[in-house]
């Protein structure tokens, strides 16, 4: 099991959770990655992954 490196918040400097979330949006789903503080709610995005289906394709799209 590896720790995901600890990020201080750049606001208050308590340690960020790594977190992800997902949409469904038609034919494309967005994966977010970002760290957010737990105490005061900053946010800071890693990245974003955009899956879209296109007849028998499928495309992805990352962005940083």
């Amino acid at each position: 099991f590896k720790q995901v490196n600890k990020v201080p918040c750049p606001k208050c400097g308590i340690y960020m959770d790594l977190l992800v979330e997902s949409e469904n949006l038609g034919n494309e789903k967005v994966v977010r990655y970002y760290y957010r503080c737990p105490a005061c709610g900053f946010r800071v995005p890693l990245s974003t992954i955009k899956i879209t289906r296109k007849d028998s394709e499928v495309v992805l799209a990352i962005e940083k």
